[in-house]
């Protein structure tokens, strides 16, 4: 036996009772980091998600605006080349908007519009871009002059206009 049974008792279960909380500690840390880490990773994942829904969106809709432009070009180049039969076939159409001064288009030999005219500054087909999207800003283009047409390109985006049959093409 022991002299003082319960002393040694006390101060053995008092040193495991601190390894105990110790280890409780520890395991409560442990568990709040993965907590955290779990949070994290979720919120990561959600964040991912939105972008790339949101760059799936921002594409979609560079598609609709470009193939919008395409749509609105060749609504003015066949509405062009209906007033080009009806004036009898000109080299040259002149065409009066109210409130705005004629402008000039040279036509091809059959019928389609190749460029202003009188030629300004730029490239034809540049003028032609400003003049029938009504529109100045031609900076993010590339604008090509081509044998037979007209090569619109704003970053990966084309459009093929060809003044030989009218046709607009969308370009990978």
């Amino acid at each position: 036996g022991d002299f003082y049974p319960d002393v040694g008792h006390v101060q053995c279960g008092s040193r495991q009772g601190a390894l105990m909380s110790q280890q409780d500690e520890a395991n409560h840390q442990t568990l709040g980091l993965l907590r955290f880490c779990v949070y994290l990773a979720v919120v990561l994942l959600i964040i991912g998600a939105l972008l790339s829904h949101f760059a799936v969106f921002s594409s979609r809709t560079r598609d609709a605006g470009w193939q919008e432009s395409a749509r609105q070009l060749n609504e003015r180049v066949q509405w062009l080349h209906g007033e080009w039969l009806m004036a009898n076939r000109p080299a040259h159409l002149f065409i009066s908007r109210p409130g705005q001064t004629a402008q000039g288009f040279s036509m091809s030999r059959h019928g389609w519009p190749v460029s202003p005219w009188p030629a300004g500054s730029g490239s034809g087909c540049q003028q032609l871009w400003q003049l029938l999207m009504e529109t100045a800003d031609t900076a993010a283009m590339v604008i090509e002059t081509r044998a037979d047409g007209c090569l619109f390109r704003r970053g990966t985006y084309a459009l093929y206009y060809s003044w030989q049959n009218g046709g607009i093409s969308l370009e990978p």
